[in-house]
């Protein structure tokens, strides 16, 4: 249902080898915690081998997973 992948060092990577096979595999949300700039890259709608969707959250926002009735509130994340 859900990828998460924290990112420090690897963002690049994250961005794109590791979107690009998780698209492919059809993960219906990906999701790169960037430490270094306190962000939230959400990729959603996972179709011919790429995410259609994506989303910079920033550490005031809040996210749901489409998938499950949760919602995480960033400043927690990044405290």
């Amino acid at each position: 249902m859900l990828v998460i992948e924290v990112a420090n060092t690897t963002i690049k990577y994250d961005r794109g080898v590791k979107r690009e096979l998780y698209a492919k595999a059809g993960i219906p949300e990906y999701w790169i915690v960037d430490v270094k700039n306190q962000l939230l890259e959400r990729y959603t709608v996972p179709e011919k081998g790429q995410f259609e969707q994506k989303e910079i959250l920033e550490k005031e926002d809040s996210v749901k997973l489409s998938q499950l009735n949760f919602t995480v509130e960033l400043k927690k994340v990044f405290g």
